[in-house]
């Protein structure tokens, strides 16, 4: 298990914590009204928040695979003119293109920010850049189109709109429950890769 996983984990968990201690406030008897009369708020809220974990799991994993890389270039001495040469063979170097040092992967969290995105799509595509196929798992495959329709009301949310006014809390739990096992399914792909 991962150091991301163990944030998201505990992430998830208290937001859980928080959506049933509000479904509790707005549901009592005599029930808070700053609760009961802002429960659409607090549903959108929960989505968003929801979708940025996922988010923020895979851009935090994805920068552990990239160090893990960089400590693995730093002990095998890659020399980094070798591996430009490869992969720019039709190219001659200019004298400005030598470096006499090892070769590193030079992504950071700006870089990855243009390519996270809890998108199923986008989440695979960025796997494969790193060399993880997540579509070879069966139990991604079955879970991805759960995913899906989540990010999707997220994006509806902000961007069109929409009050999130079919979503109970009861709903949003579980939504969290699923992202819980799909952030495993990940992760354990990550580590076989690490």
């Amino acid at each position: 298990m991962s150091k991301a996983l163990d944030n998201a984990v505990s992430f998830l968990n208290d937001l859980k914590d928080l959506v049933y201690e509000t479904n509790e406030k707005t549901t009592e008897e005599l029930s808070d009204p700053y609760f009961s009369k802002n429960v659409n708020f607090f549903s959108k809220s929960f989505m968003i928040i929801l979708s940025t974990y996922l988010e923020s799991y895979l851009k935090e994993v994805v920068l552990l695979i990239v160090e893990e890389m960089n400590q693995r270039l730093k002990q095998s001495n890659l020399p980094y003119n070798l591996v430009k040469w490869n992969l720019n063979r039709e190219r001659d170097f200019k004298v400005s293109d030598y470096k006499f040092e090892s070769f590193m992967i030079e992504l950071d969290g700006k870089d990855l920010d243009r390519e996270v995105s809890g998108d199923v799509g986008r989440t695979i595509t960025t796997f494969k850049k790193v060399g993880i196929d997540l579509t070879q798992n069966s139990d991604f495959k079955i879970g991805k189109d759960k995913i899906s329709t989540i990010i999707t009301k997220r994006n509806d949310i902000v961007h069109h709109g929409d009050n999130a006014s079919d979503v109970t809390f009861g709903e949003i739990i579980e939504n969290i429950d699923f992202m819980l096992e799909y952030i495993r399914i990940i992760d354990a792909e990550v580590m076989k890769y690490l």
